[in-house]
């Protein structure tokens, strides 16, 4: 797509999303989306994406019978300061909000945050234990390919068919095609969004 039609495209997806920030969060951060529109920035490009493969993981879960995201987990793999579980939190029903951060600090902003409905461990993704949470896994500008293969996989053993949300993984393909995962949604304008699982056990 040409670069002028995606700065419009963009420009009109800012704005909708700017009106959701206004409504939930009372004009809290409109100023992060109030400069000229950026197609790099994550507000304007990958928070929309999010939402656009959310939607994709509700729709297979229906059209398998199930009863869609209030039976599932969100757990964001390196969270942060904790902006898109805030976000979610306000948006959608999971069952749980799980962030995982291997910085103290990221850890201890989040919790100040009292996100609802949230929990907020201080733990590296290649050694927790995910035993018990069913659920979807996010990953945005995910580690060295090596490392999320390594946590992928680990994840794979320990959870009974996950499903994976990947926001600028440049190799996400090839990652997915590896693992022989099922994939669900995709899309490489500007940042690549991946949403996949893994029915097979390892």
């Amino acid at each position: 797509m040409p670069d002028c039609f995606l700065k419009i495209y963009y420009n009109y997806e800012k704005k909708i999303v700017n009106a959701i920030f206004q409504l939930l969060f009372k004009s809290k951060h409109s100023s992060l989306l109030s400069n000229r529109v950026n197609v790099h920035d994550y507000v304007v490009v990958s928070l929309p994406k999010l939402f656009r493969a959310i939607g994709a993981v509700k729709r297979y879960i229906k059209q398998r019978g199930g009863e869609g995201l209030s039976d599932l987990v969100f757990v964001d793999i390196g969270s942060g300061l904790g902006h898109t579980l805030q976000i979610i939190s306000k948006v959608y029903n999971f069952k749980k909000l799980v962030g995982i951060e291997i910085d103290r600090n990221l850890c201890l902003a989040s919790v100040k945050k009292n996100i609802p409905n949230s929990l907020i461990i201080e733990s590296d993704a290649l050694t927790f234990n995910f035993n018990g949470y069913h659920g979807l896994f996010y990953f945005y500008n995910p580690m060295p390919t090596s490392i999320l293969v390594s946590v992928i996989h680990k994840i794979q053993k320990q959870v009974e068919t996950p499903i994976f949300i990947l926001i600028n993984c440049k190799d996400c393909i090839e990652i997915v095609e590896s693992l022989r995962g099922n994939i669900i949604y995709f899309d490489n304008e500007i940042s690549n969004v991946l949403v996949f699982d893994l029915s097979l056990r390892v």
